[in-house]
């Protein structure tokens, strides 16, 4: 019956009542359709043993093996688990198909959410949120600092956030790509904003990956042409450790970074005994402070740190962006110690 279905495709018994089945260029439509008639098929049959009629019902696991597929052990894997979902979902009684889908296990699989990174990229999966950063000096909030999650298709509905699939990305060389797409689609919704709000600006967080590309001024410059063509309209940070670990280029790249107009920020500053060292190495034009900064500031030795670290960043012309303030009594005192 598998070979009359199926003609296209390659057929081997894999072990005992279990068979597999190879088959090219098939959409994810398409490969459930098949599943469907062959399920349909054998479950329709009727069997002659010696004297008697019989019938069975089959079960079929959807493994598709995409350009980025994980390893075959993986693949076969995932067949199993997908054989398995039948089995629960059907309480043992089988006669179903179940596709697998990566997504759907990308919180507890990295090859799984590897492919799902690729999927993300390709078909625009990745969401972008936009929190405003409100200006001491100038009293307005239009700039953006841009925050990217990903959304899994899974039960719970699991948002992402970059701690949590980076180090996958990084595996699988795919920080770049991704950099690059929150770079493009920022400045997209930077462009229709900007229509309306011409001083609309944002800050865009990106990876070492971006820091030693050659390439990402060029980039830069193109998009902030794309904006409007004004000299501030983007700023990139980086992470001070990532900018500490490659010093060098770290300059050179904001130098020519800062030629084209586009502004550059380190954030998780403060976190190195060299930071004022690292600042007037590679000069940018703001730094965010570190998280930990923040949360202590309530305590006295703490808040004169914050105010010499502060200090020691403006008299070398540069701002200082103070996040995750929660409330008031925070703002005051932010003001107090000189954050812009």
């Amino acid at each position: 019956m598998l070979e009359q279905t199926v003609a296209e495709g390659h057929i081997s018994r894999f072990s005992d009542t279990a068979f597999t089945v190879l088959i090219e260029d098939l959409s994810s439509k398409a490969l459930v359709d098949l599943a469907e008639s062959i399920r349909r098929h054998i479950s329709d049959m009727l069997i002659e043993v010696d004297k008697r009629t019989t019938s069975t019902t089959v079960s079929i696991g959807i493994v598709k093996i995409e350009s980025n597929a994980a390893e075959p052990q993986v693949l076969f894997d995932r067949a199993v688990d997908a054989i398995n979902h039948i089995r629960v979902e059907t309480a043992n009684q089988g006669n179903a198909y179940h596709l697998y889908d990566p997504s759907e296990h990308a919180n507890s699989d990295d090859s799984a959410l590897a492919e799902y990174l690729v999927s993300a990229i390709t078909h625009n999966r990745f969401e972008l949120f936009f929190q405003p950063i409100y200006d001491i000096n100038q009293d307005r909030s239009d700039f953006f600092e841009v925050y990217l999650r990903l959304p899994l298709a899974d039960a719970e509905n699991t948002v992402l956030t970059p701690d949590k699939f980076m180090t996958v990305a990084k595996t699988h060389h795919l920080r770049e790509k991704i950099d690059r797409w929150i770079l493009i689609n920022a400045c997209k919704q930077l462009n229709e904003v900007r229509k309306t709000h011409p001083e609309a600006r944002v800050l865009i967080q990106l990876t070492s990956a971006s820091l030693v590309d050659k390439k990402l001024p060029s980039v830069a410059g193109q998009l902030i042409k794309a904006v409007g063509g004004v000299s501030g309209a983007l700023t990139l940070q980086f992470n001070e450790q990532d900018v500490a670990n490659h010093l060098t280029i770290a300059k050179s790249q904001f130098a020519a970074l800062s030629d084209i107009g586009c502004k550059i920020g380190i954030h998780n500053f403060g976190t190195s005994a060299k930071s004022i060292e690292i600042a007037e190495f590679v000069a940018p034009d703001m730094t965010r402070l570190a998280r930990d900064y923040v949360n202590e500031i309530n305590k006295p030795d703490n808040l004169e740190a914050i105010k010499s670290l502060i200090v020691r960043t403006n008299e070398l012309n540069i701002d200082v962006l103070m996040p995750y303030i929660e409330e008031a009594a925070t703002m005051s005192v932010s003001w107090s110690v000189g954050a812009r």
